[in-house]
């Protein structure tokens, strides 16, 4: 674990800010997303239904560039700028005048290798519970996981041999892309039902609102195929090739 390398004096007021940093993100991704996916939400309802949604992207539109002002102040804020330089400064001299926990001297390539061998066999074991009846926050849950997998991977990519580490990450980064897609279709549907008060503030008409949940009907159907398809993508994941891809991993990077 990160508590057992880097001091606990630099850790936990890293982890504390830079969890506020990403939570900060959040609004801002998620309209990106549904913005850029808009014309593929929308063209299969026909160009009648795609019209009378016009009313709703320009809301979503509004919140978009709401939420990019909120996050820029967010990234110019004082707090902001001191967690990003001291950061930087503990990264130019990690040693410093702070005590060391008792693994910090430890080679890099063993402490990588078990983090990695945790996150994946989590994955693994939390990945072989999801079924049909899974609640969704479960399935959310296991995307996060897949996501700190990938960001560990793809962070100490330098000392990975290329060829495994290109096979094990295709594995991976498909399973992510269904988890993703779920993920964005709950998200989405979600805010749609929430953008009703602004909707009628905006006299939007009936064909507007019948629209409405039309694209819900649509999202929702996305939602139900990424969760069928993930059995698919999971046992794809879940396989001797991959497990090879893994051990060919973790014994370049263990050596």
């Amino acid at each position: 674990a990160s508590k057992s390398v880097v001091p606990a004096e630099v850790l936990e007021p890293a982890k504390e800010g830079f969890a506020w940093l990403a939570a900060a993100t959040g609004a801002a991704r998620d309209l990106d997303v549904y913005l850029l996916e808009w014309k593929r939400y929308t063209d299969p309802l026909g160009v009648t239904a795609a019209r009378a949604l016009d009313p709703v992207r320009d809301v979503l539109a509004r919140h978009h560039a709401d939420a990019h002002v909120a996050l820029g102040q967010v990234l110019r804020s004082e707090r902001a700028g001191a967690l990003i330089a001291e950061w930087r400064e503990w990264l130019g001299e990690p040693v410093g005048n702070a005590s060391l926990p008792r693994r910090a001297g430890h080679p890099l390539g063993t402490e990588v290798a078990k983090r990695i061998v945790r996150a994946h066999d989590a994955l693994i074991d939390e990945g072989r519970l999801i079924g049909p009846d899974t609640p969704a926050d479960d399935v959310h849950d296991l995307r996060k996981d897949a996501k700190k997998l990938r960001y560990l991977i793809e962070c100490f990519s330098s000392m990975l041999p290329a060829k495994p580490r290109k096979q094990y990450v295709n594995k991976l980064k498909a399973l992510q892309e269904n988890l993703g897609e779920h993920q964005d279709a709950e998200v989405h549907i979600a805010l749609l039902r929430s953008l009703t008060p602004d909707l009628v503030s905006a006299d939007a008409d009936a064909n507007t609102m019948v629209a409405v949940g039309e694209l819900i009907q649509r999202l929702e159907q996305t939602r139900l195929g990424a969760r069928t398809e993930f059995a698919e993508r999971f046992a794809d994941y879940d396989s001797a090739n991959t497990r090879r891809s893994f051990d060919a991993l973790i014994e370049a990077i263990s050596a």
